[in-house]
């Protein structure tokens, strides 16, 4: 983890990162996701079914129930999910 002050890097969703950490350690968006058949051409996909799962959590968690938040959201550094390792 790190911290700056660069202004790019700003959120008001600090409380996201408990959430994270604990995706991170329960993996609740990859389990969820592994019940879904995906069936979109693989070619096409840019984001996994975890990591659409993942922001979808993310979100109404942070109150955003809308899904018409996504495009606005994607900046935000706290909202935007880490690929998996």
């Amino acid at each position: 983890m790190e911290a700056t002050t660069d202004a790019m890097s700003l959120s008001s969703h600090g409380g996201l990162l408990l959430l994270q950490r604990e995706e991170e350690h329960l993996a609740l968006a990859s389990q969820l996701a592994s019940c879904v058949h995906d069936s979109r051409t693989p070619y096409l996909i840019k984001h996994s079914l975890t990591e659409i799962i993942m922001t979808r959590i993310f979100q109404i968690c942070l109150g955003y129930e809308d899904v018409n938040d996504c495009d606005r959201m994607r900046r935000d550094p706290m909202i935007t999910p880490r690929k998996a390792s």
